[in-house]
């Protein structure tokens, strides 16, 4: 079989994973309270897939660019995959620890995969356009996934963890079987990256300009409020208002044709007329404002309305983020580097916000929620900074600078 370039293979080969890696989302709120877990457990344990996922991030954009990105692809696709089978058999809070922090290795593995195949296959005209597909499928999918997870789980456990398995481990070995990729050739002067965690941690620093890593900071404190919120989410509507699982599918499949056509339309507009940079601010501050809506409004409707008109902000800053990073002028790091780092901060807060979630929600179901919008708030304002770094160095649209919007 002759494998050949196509990012329309790429793309539905990604959706199919996306769909089967948040099978099991909806039914764990239910997993945990039948095994008799605590309450914070639905943060800790995934605390500890997104420990280990900030290890590894780094690790993948290196061996990416060594071995080719779909390559990478598969193996991570596979390490998850069997993860997610300890998972499905782990019945002590120890063994369901391990489990997450095993399948959180290879996680973030196959969106640094993704992001730099783009970055290096695409035309620069075309990667935030592609980005921002990337973002509607990875909506869409996720919901979809959260949808046939909640219902097939609901009765029955062991399909749900065996569709999943089963159809990760096929996608594992598609991916690069199928799609054909050519590495950007290295520099011959370029720098040996190391291939242990904390080694790699620490060369991330290393030619760290304050632009990027302002950026980065907003990258944190973003997927900070996104992951507490999501975590928390999901919880409180089992725990607090009694949904069964496939309403938290049926509610993520709302919110996925949302994000889909927002990231198809708004988006790509504000890709091609706008320095995403600016426009990210006042993306951050409609989260803020929509989070503290959902902890003020009263009654089970207009909460899961205001969730709703959250999750519409929610999904635009994902692809503007990812666009940035990889488009980034000001380290000369290669893309698997950039892909890895981006993953990795991701990662940092995903830690921070799922074991916050999950331990302050002991102390009040909705704190999560204002603890949210006040991380999305600090990343409007480190955006705000960030954007004036890349200023000075000269950096953004010529038709977003104040100047030139003068002219204009």
């Amino acid at each position: 079989m002759k494998k050949k370039k196509s990012i329309a293979l790429l793309f539905a080969l990604y959706a199919v994973q996306v769909t089967l890696s948040n099978f099991i989302h909806p039914i764990t709120p239910t997993l945990f309270k039948d095994l008799g877990f605590p309450d914070y457990m639905f943060g800790v344990a995934f605390a500890a897939m997104s420990f280990s996922n900030f290890l590894f991030c780094p690790i993948w954009g290196v061996v990416g660019d060594k071995i080719g990105h779909l390559k990478m692809f598969g193996i991570t696709a596979f390490g998850y995959g069997l993860g997610q089978l300890f998972f499905g058999l782990a019945t002590t809070p120890a063994m369901t620890l391990l489990a997450r922090f095993f399948g959180g290795a290879f996680a973030g593995g196959f969106m640094v995969a993704i992001m730099a195949y783009l970055t290096n296959n695409s035309e620069p005209e075309k990667l935030a356009s592609r980005m921002s597909y990337l973002a509607a499928l990875t909506s869409v999918f996720t919901a979809i996934g959260y949808l046939l997870g909640g219902v097939i789980g609901e009765r029955s456990v062991f399909w749900d963890f065996a569709l999943q398995v089963g159809g990760i481990t096929l996608v594992a070995i598609l991916m690069p079987l199928l799609v054909a990729e050519e590495l950007p050739e290295t520099a011959p002067n370029a720098p040996k990256q190391s291939l242990n965690p904390l080694k790699a941690f620490v060369s991330m620093g290393k030619g760290m300009s304050a632009p990027l890593g302002l950026f980065l900071a907003a990258v944190f404190f973003a997927n900070f409020a996104t992951i507490d919120y999501d975590n928390a989410f999901n919880y409180y509507i089992k725990a607090e208002l009694g949904f069964p699982p496939s309403y938290n599918g049926i509610i993520k499949a709302a919110i996925g044709i949302i994000g889909l056509l927002i990231n198809l339309t708004v988006n790509v507009w504000l890709a091609r007329k706008t320095d995403m940079r600016r426009s990210i601010v006042p993306v951050f501050g409609l989260c803020t404002a929509t989070l503290v809506a959902v902890c003020l409004v009263p009654g089970t409707a207009p909460f899961i309305a205001a969730n709703v008109i959250f999750y519409l902000f929610n999904v635009m800053y994902i692809p503007m983020q990812q666009t940035l990073v990889t488009s980034d002028t000001t380290t000369g790091k290669t893309s698997g580097e950039l892909s890895g780092i981006f993953n990795a901060v991701k990662a940092v807060g995903m830690i921070g916000g799922s074991l916050f979630a999950g331990l302050i929600y002991t102390v009040g179901a909705k704190l999560p929620f204002w603890f949210g919008a006040l991380s999305f708030g600090l990343a409007a304002v480190t955006s705000v900074f960030s954007f004036r770094a890349y200023q000075k160095k000269g950096l953004l649209k010529k038709e977003e600078t104040p100047s030139s919007a003068g002219k204009n």
